[in-house]
C-alpha cells in the first residue's frame, strides 16, 4: 500500500470505531467498509516486468480506450476505473529526461477534453532505443497525481 493512502484509510477507521464504541453497527458498518475499499484503492501490488530490448510494458492497470497514430508517434490512453490499480510504472527501462506539471480541472477522465484540460503529469522516458511520453491525468475520482521520481531516475 502507498503511504499517501494511509490518512484515507486511517480516518474512516477511527470514525468507525467511534460509532461502533456508541453502538451505531449500521454506521460503524459503513466506515469500515469505505476504510476497506481505500485500502484496495491505493494498494500497490508486485509486478513481473518481461526484460528484452524494445519491450513496452503499459504504464497502468486499466482499459485501453483509444489508439492513436500521427506524425509524433503512437498514443494509448488506459482509463483506469476506481477499482484499478491507481499506481503508475516505466513503460520502459530508461532515463526520466522531461518532467512537465499542469494544473488543470478535476472533470470525469472518461469526457474528451480531460485529456487537456485536467490536472496532468507528463514525462518523456528515454533510453538508447526509443522515447515515451506518459502523461498521468487526475480526474474527479483520482484528483491527486502524485509522482515520486525525478529528473534522471
Amino acid at each position: 500500500m502507498v503511504k499517501e493512502g494511509f490518512p484515507f484509510i486511517i480516518i474512516p477507521i477511527v470514525i468507525a470505531l467511534i460509532f461502533g464504541f456508541f453502538q451505531f453497527w449500521l454506521v460503524a458498518a459503513l466506515f469500515a467498509l469505505l476504510a476497506g475499499f481505500m485500502a484496495y484503492f491505493f494498494r500497490d501490488p508486485q509486478r513481473t516486468v518481461p526484460i528484452g530490448d524494445g519491450i513496452i510494458v503499459s504504464a497502468a492497470d486499466g482499459r485501453v480506450t483509444r489508439i492513436d497514430e500521427d506524425k509524433n508517434g503512437k498514443s494509448v490512453s488506459v482509463f483506469l476505473s476506481p477499482v484499478d490499480v491507481h499506481i503508475n510504472r516505466s513503460p520502459i527501462a530508461g532515463k526520466i529526461t522531461k518532467v512537465e506539471y499542469i494544473r488543470g480541472k478535476k472533470a470525469p477522465a472518461t469526457s474528451n477534453e480531460a485529456s487537456f484540460t485536467n490536472e496532468r503529469n507528463s514525462l518523456t522516458i528515454e533510453n538508447e532505443r526509443m522515447s515515451v511520453i506518459c502523461t498521468q491525468i487526475a480526474g474527479i475520482v483520482a484528483r491527486r497525481i502524485v509522482f515520486w521520481n525525478k529528473l534522471g531516475d
